[in-house]
Parts: structure tokens; sequence; C-alpha cells
């Protein structure tokens, strides 16, 4: 069987190039309040406190409940 252990915080300090990546999905996005948003494979989920912050309801969801 294929463990599925994820450490958000290592994640995020040693793979944060992903979420760098995505900032500018955020911007293309351009999220507004009122809409619903579910983003699928989250990850750490910076980028869906992103989105959070401009108002948009935020779903986000990863394979790992550690993530």
């Amino acid at each position: 069987m294929i463990s599925n252990n994820w450490d958000a915080d290592f994640y995020q300090n040693k793979h944060s190039f992903v979420t760098a990546y995505g900032e500018d999905m955020v911007e293309i996005l351009s999220p507004q309040a009122g809409e619903i948003i579910l983003d699928l494979g989250c990850g750490s989920g910076k980028l869906c406190a992103k989105i959070a912050d401009s108002g948009a309801s935020i779903y986000g969801l990863d394979y790992s409940e550690n993530m």
C-alpha cells in the first residue's frame, strides 16, 4: 500500500515554488466576493487563503488529510 502522509509545513518550506507558480493563476481567475470556488489538490492551502482574501468562498480539497 502506498503511504499518503504529507506534512503541510514541510511541503510549503521545501516546495513553495508550487504556490508561487499558482499565484499567477489566482490573478487570472480574478476571484470576486460572492463567488464559490473549488480548489482540487489545494496542497498547503496558501492559494486558498489568497482567494479567500478576495471575499470569494473557497473550498479546498486535497487527497492528503494532512494537507
